[in-house]
């Protein structure tokens, strides 16, 4: 089951990805390509966090209450992405000293600049797990083992 992965795939349409395309100057095949890595990226950020008691709660606040990737968040998400001042909280609270070395990676191999992907794609990813969680009612040991159940079928796909 990758409930997570496909909720955030869901709002990659072919319109969303060419908004972002658009604002960031990166070909639409390449924001599709780079958000298919940053949002199972974020999953196992998330299943880390579920870990610890209050982690995953801990990432998710870094989201605003009630930020919805689905009702208008892309262009909000889209719009603080050209300032890295107002995501680099958000990045650092998620990836810690890493967001560097991600960033750095992602640029490569996609051969494009890819922070303002990263910018874009961590927020929404978070808003796709806390909207599920919201609307599921699930419990926070079951989300946990949800995560970690999805993490593991990604990486067994070889994706």
């Amino acid at each position: 089951m990758t409930a997570f992965i496909d909720a955030f795939s869901a709002y990659l349409t072919p319109q969303v990805t060419e908004r972002i395309g658009s604002a960031t100057g990166i070909d639409p095949k390449l924001v599709r390509r780079g958000l298919g890595i940053i949002g199972p990226l974020v999953v196992a950020v998330a299943a880390r966090a579920a870990r610890s008691p209050g982690g995953l709660q801990g990432l998710l606040n870094l989201v605003p209450a009630g930020f919805d990737p689905a009702a208008g968040g892309i262009e909000t998400v889209v719009r603080s992405a050209r300032d890295p001042r107002a995501s680099a909280r958000l990045l650092s609270g998620v990836f810690g000293s890493g967001v560097s070395a991600i960033g750095n990676t992602l640029t490569r191999t996609l051969g494009v600049d890819a922070t303002a992907l990263l910018r874009i794609g961590t927020p929404l990813m978070l808003g796709a797990i806390a909207h599920r969680i919201a609307e599921g009612g699930i419990e926070e040991s079951a989300i946990a083992r949800q995560l970690h159940d999805e993490q593991r079928a990604f990486q067994a796909r070889g994706d």
